[in-house]
């Protein structure tokens, strides 16, 4: 069984918002109910970057805003979970990189690029979270992977920083899933982190998201009021475009479960 955290919750089983913490005198509710929460540390993903790979995570602060990071084992890496039903949690995960660089000449590049990915778990009568599925951001767009294992992996567009499910290196077709051309498309940002310079990192500095949120400004204002509860499973076209088309790659069906599932796209 998974380590679990006892945290006291202030949130309803039935919505991602927070009801009235106190009764109508003031006095704290001693009614809230007791819920339990996976360990984060637990469910960490491997984050896969490429081989040249050009800005890297960085802790969110106005310090940092505006540079390409060099790659920092011990950068954050924040995480807020939210019950979506009673035996429904998510988790997530977010990055935050000081800059993006330009995917092509003159177009592409920013400041303060948040990114993240969440896990859909399914808690059992015994208390044990059984993850689900992954819902994997990029761009405007976004889509969901069963997972039939407890290891994460999630890569890294080499540009863009947009999370993916899976390896490319531009060779082969452009059907196929682990090919990519490099550049703005959708689909195209380089993932492979198999060539000698590519990193394979296990992040252990996890910070709760309400410290981001803290930050006063552009930064901590990106992931105020996040809610992981009422969305589709995807977003975008449903073939391999241009554009944002996440249902591309989508494979798990949010009605499947019967569960109510996750957030808002951010990068």
């Amino acid at each position: 069984m998974k380590n679990l955290i006892i945290l006291m919750l202030f949130f309803t089983i039935l919505s991602c918002s927070n009801p009235d913490e106190s009764t109508e005198n003031g006095e704290p509710n001693d009614n809230l109910p007791t819920l339990i929460e996976p360990d984060p540390a637990t469910w960490v993903p491997i984050v896969h970057f490429d081989s040249k790979a050009e800005c890297y995570p960085d802790e969110a602060s106005a310090d940092n805003d505006n540079i390409c990071a060099d790659f920092n084992p011990d950068a954050p890496v924040y995480w807020e979970g939210q019950y979506a039903a009673s035996n429904r949690y998510r988790l997530a995960y977010w990055f935050w990189y000081g800059w993006q660089n330009d995917c092509i000449i003159g177009s592409g590049s920013h400041n303060n690029d948040w990114e993240h990915i969440i896990l859909n778990f399914e808690i059992s009568n015994e208390g044990e979270f059984n993850i689900l599925s992954v819902t994997f951001y990029q761009h405007q767009g976004w889509y969901t992977r069963r997972q039939t294992s407890e290891v994460i992996n999630v890569w890294v567009g080499k540009v863009g920083h947009g999370s993916y499910h899976n390896w490319c290196d531009g060779v082969g077709f452009v059907w196929e899933a682990d090919y990519c051309a490099g550049g703005c498309g959708y689909w195209e940002d380089f993932r492979n982190d198999k060539d000698e310079g590519g990193i394979q990192w296990k992040p252990t500095n996890l910070i709760p998201l309400d410290e981001a949120k803290k930050i006063v400004g552009p930064i901590g204002d990106r992931v105020k009021n996040e809610d992981y509860c009422d969305i589709a499973e995807c977003e975008g076209a449903d073939a391999r475009l241009v554009g944002t088309s996440g249902c591309w790659q989508n494979n798990y069906p949010f009605q499947a479960d019967k569960g109510i599932f996750p957030g808002k796209a951010t990068g």
